[in-house]
């Protein structure tokens, strides 16, 4: 038969009975109004979180892999479940990448801009504007009316879109203007830029210029050259070319 050890009575008669058997509490008669002033147990550490251990020992959280008091407090005043709400809060602000037109407009409020789109867009074009004869010089055909150098910040790019303007318009027959990338030895558009009689623009001509896929890539120190091919029977005044560039 296990020893056993009863206590009544106790200080200040917050304690009524305990009742240990065998190095167990097995009854205990606490005062309703009974107040414990100061507890410590040796295993604890201060200011850290109390647990129990696979074994059933009070035990302290090390905040190496427990939350701290302060990171405990955190959560003080939280009125639902916090992953409830951060699933809530995640769904109404989940935003989608803006389209490189919506970046162009800017009219998009609930959007991201991806380098990609970002570089779709009219912010991510470089323009190169080259003025290849006088404005108040007739056009001439001929080759190598204007040469332009390819700078690294250009590098990787391709040429998008192509114009060509005239200051006077020419009559008769249409102006005629190829881009030769010198350094590659290939010409860069499959369809030459065109300005109609009468026209000061390539952007209303009857036939679109097209830019050959496979030759509108520029390289650092690339040597671009504008060709004009025709010119009308009355010679247009001036001619300046535009190039528009992008990242693939």
């Amino acid at each position: 038969m296990g020893s056993s050890l009863s206590l009544a009575g106790g200080v200040g008669a917050t304690v009524e009975s305990v009742e240990i058997t065998d190095g167990t509490i097995v009854n205990a008669d606490v005062n309703a109004s009974a107040a414990i002033e100061n507890s410590k147990l040796e295993a604890l550490t201060a200011s850290e979180v109390v647990i129990s251990n696979g074994s059933g020992e009070i035990i302290s959280g090390a905040v190496a892999t427990y939350p701290s008091l302060t990171e405990l407090a955190y959560g003080k005043g939280v009125t639902s479940a916090l992953q409830t709400q951060m699933d809530a809060k995640l769904a109404t602000t989940a935003y989608d990448d803006a389209t490189a037109a919506e970046t162009d407009t800017g009219t998009a409020t609930a959007k991201y801009v991806s380098p990609d789109s970002l570089a779709g867009s009219n912010i991510g074009t470089k323009t190169v504007q080259m003025v290849v004869v006088d404005f108040t010089t007739a056009t001439a055909t001929g080759d190598g009316k204007f040469y332009f150098h390819v700078p690294a910040s250009l590098a990787g790019m391709n040429i998008v879109t192509v114009h060509a303007e005239v200051i006077t318009a020419g009559t008769t027959n249409t102006t005629n203007i190829q881009l030769h990338n010198l350094t590659a030895t290939a010409d860069i558009l499959s369809t030459v830029i065109t300005i109609d009689s009468g026209e000061t623009g390539s952007d209303t001509a009857a036939a679109a210029a097209v830019i050959d896929a496979a030759q509108d890539d520029l390289t650092a120190n690339d040597v671009i050259r504008v060709d004009v091919d025709a010119v009308s029977s009355t010679p247009a005044n001036g001619l300046i070319v535009t190039i528009e560039c992008q990242l693939p």
